[in-house]
């Protein structure tokens, strides 16, 4: 009886001195850190592999979400584990829509992103969304950006400058220096997103030849003072009494003539228009003579029409003929030609 004790005795200290040793042989914690989602800690663990490790925290990684080192790598102490959850989106890139996996940031991180995986600058269609958060199954609407320039030419166009010549009659116009327009390059910049025009604007212009100004010489020469014996004088309040001294006598072919472009050749507005050959202002009292049969600005009276002056010339009056000067193309065209006497005043 003894004996069997002792043997009992023998084998439960053989089982105690195993059983100890098996749990001398058990593996250790050992110590690793988790980086998840960006954030670090450190933990002890027994587990084998880095994929026990995970399943020990509660951390079942899917299909898209990153794992680093692999889960079957065997755990080491000090090991770093490095786990990213993602979640899917979806794109809509100028109409193509297409999945994607992201682990969080902003609407605008996104188009960061995807701008610099496919080399095409992107912005958001819709406004004000950039600094959201992304979240599950978010729909993000992307157009792409392109910008295109275009070259044209365009008239510059000149300026018109007057001077002023003290001896040229009031009213005279003379263009010294005719005007021309000069030509830009204008460089314009369109931008398109998502295929359409959103923007237009000029970037640069270049002058590719100058303006050249006109310049218009204008009369400021005040007329000659009319000569008081025909001051208001009209074809209504003519004197018709012949003056009772006078120097000579003549018989002459007189015809009538205006400031009409068929008797003078110009137009209003035109230089010399309305100016006699004198300087005097083209009106009823000054006439049109041969310098050499009557010089200019000779006081005259003519029967029929009044008191007036010498102070026009004409291509067509030579000799013993007189041109009458009436405002009215009627009467001009009334008159036709006539016989007149010309009294030279002294």
């Amino acid at each position: 009886m003894r004996r069997y004790l002792q043997v009992l005795m023998f084998l439960f200290f053989i089982v105690v001195l195993f059983t100890g040793t098996a749990s001398a042989y058990e593996k250790p914690g050992v110590m690793v850190s988790l980086t998840r989602n960006g954030k670090t800690v450190k933990a002890e663990t027994s587990a084998l592999t880095v994929g026990d490790f995970l399943a020990e925290r509660g951390i079942e990684p899917s299909a898209i979400d990153k794992v680093y080192p692999p889960v079957v790598t065997k755990i080491k102490d000090g090991m770093g584990i490095v786990y990213t959850r993602y979640f899917p989106i979806t794109i809509v890139a100028d109409g193509k829509r297409m999945a994607a996996a992201v682990d969080g940031g902003t609407v605008a991180d996104v188009i960061a992103d995807y701008s610099a995986a496919t080399g095409v600058e992107y912005v958001c269609v819709s406004e004000g969304v950039g600094g959201l958060n992304v979240t599950e199954n978010s729909v993000i609407e992307l157009g792409s950006v392109f910008v295109k320039n275009f070259t044209s030419q365009s008239s510059v166009p000149f300026v018109s400058r007057t001077v002023e010549n003290a001896d040229v009659p009031e009213g005279g116009r003379k263009v010294l220096t005719a005007g021309a327009d000069g030509e830009k390059e204008i460089v314009t910049s369109a931008t398109y997103v998502g295929g359409k025009e959103t923007k237009r604007e000029v970037v640069s212009e270049k002058l590719l030849k100058a303006p050249v100004d006109e310049i218009v010489e204008i009369g400021t020469k005040k007329p000659e003072p009319a000569v008081s014996v025909f001051e208001n004088q009209s074809p209504l309040n003519y004197d018709p009494t012949p003056p009772a001294e006078y120097g000579s006598k003549l018989t002459m072919s007189a015809t009538a003539y205006s400031s009409c472009y068929a008797c003078t050749g110009k137009n209003p507005g035109d230089y010399w228009y309305g100016i006699t050959r004198s300087g005097m202002k083209a009106r009823y009292g000054v006439v049109a003579v041969d310098p050499n049969v009557i010089p200019l600005n000779t006081k005259l009276y003519v029967e029929g029409y009044g008191y007036c002056v010498a102070g026009d010339t004409g291509g067509a009056i030579k000799g013993k003929k007189i041109d009458l000067y009436f405002d009215s193309m009627d009467t001009v065209n009334a008159f036709g030609r006539q016989s007149r006497v010309v009294y030279v005043l002294n």
